[in-house]
């Protein structure tokens, strides 16, 4: 798109100009930033259209950064936030996430001045922050920026809440929290709540049919294939605990690794045997999901005393 070359060369020889000053101003820099967002929404398109706009983009706001990090720039840390912004923004686009390390470096440096800057931003920091977090596994501190982005945005703003939910869903399961039907059909939810619910009953054949084949594309698109991916032990979780309470006499924390077994048998493959049940035991043990051993000598698996063989999955991330 010939608009989109001309304002990138626009956007560069702005920034090239304040960096043959010796002092820049912050006004300055406020008005490269406003030119930075109208050259990334143009960049979108762009790919959309050729293919190369983001990459090029990407390219031109890295270099604004090192600007507003420069000597010429101090103090104005304050107005590094939206060049931060297009640059998680691109990362994302392209999704080439080199630069991920050196981003979190520099956050620290504008995290106070959060308190100041525009609901819009900060939505959209939360927003990106919050996904750096959850590519790097760090589930609580990412369930907390994307809570913040869901609360900060205004609630007509229906496109980006979209945005941040089918995030934020799949995350909130991780933690035990599942979604109501009204929240899945009021914002367009509806795979998202496909998975849920073979979730909560411990469906792995569903799970795998929904995440697998039905909509693997459309969550890779969304940004979430990788949390819902990571939701399969919780499934395998409620599956157990359904069989427990089937299974377990009063007052017995016991139960045969057959039972379990049997009800993967039906639930995920009619091949399953003890091997395998003893491989996904071994698992949720590990991870802390449930609180038991194996008896191997009876083949049998002993829970902690109830309720504390199923510990909350909240206090687990």
């Amino acid at each position: 798109m010939a608009s989109f070359q001309a304002l990138l060369h626009k956007y560069e020889a702005e920034r090239a100009r304040l960096q043959s000053l010796r002092s820049v101003q912050e006004g300055d820099l406020w008005r490269l930033s406003a030119l930075g967002t109208r050259v990334r929404h143009l960049a979108t398109l762009e790919d959309h259209a050729a293919g190369s706009g983001v990459t090029a983009a990407r390219e031109a706001v890295k270099k604004a950064i090192k600007l507003t990090v420069s000597d010429v720039c101090n103090p104005h840390d304050k107005c590094m936030l939206p060049f931060m912004i297009h640059n998680m923004a691109l990362c994302f686009s392209t999704s080439n996430f080199s630069d991920i390390n050196s981003i979190r470096r520099l956050i620290g440096r504008i995290e106070g001045d959060l308190a100041t800057a525009k609901k819009s931003q900060r939505v959209q920091y939360h927003y990106y922050y919050g996904r750096i977090l959850l590519l790097n596994c760090d589930y609580s501190a990412a369930h907390d920026q994307l809570s913040r982005a869901f609360n900060l945005c205004h609630k007509d703003a229906q496109t980006n809440l979209h945005l941040i939910l089918r995030v934020l869903v799949p995350l909130k399961m991780m933690f035990g929290v599942f979604p109501s039907q009204t929240l899945g059909e009021s914002q367009g939810l509806q795979p998202l709540m496909e998975i849920a619910q073979a979730i909560k009953e411990g469906d792995i054949k569903q799970y795998r049919q929904a995440l697998h084949h039905k909509y693997q594309q459309l969550f890779l698109q969304w940004g979430c294939y990788l949390t819902l991916e990571s939701l399969k032990l919780v499934a395998y979780r409620n599956l157990l605990k359904k069989v427990f309470l089937l299974n377990a006499r009063p007052g017995s924390s016991v139960i045969r690794v057959k039972n379990f077994t049997d009800a993967l048998k039906v639930f995920e493959d009619s091949e399953t045997d003890d091997v395998q049940a003893h491989c996904v035991l071994a698992n949720l043990i590990a991870r802390r999901y449930i609180a038991a051993n194996i008896n191997l000598q009876h083949n049998a698996i002993v829970f902690a005393p109830r309720p504390k063989g199923f510990p909350k999955l909240s206090a687990l991330q």
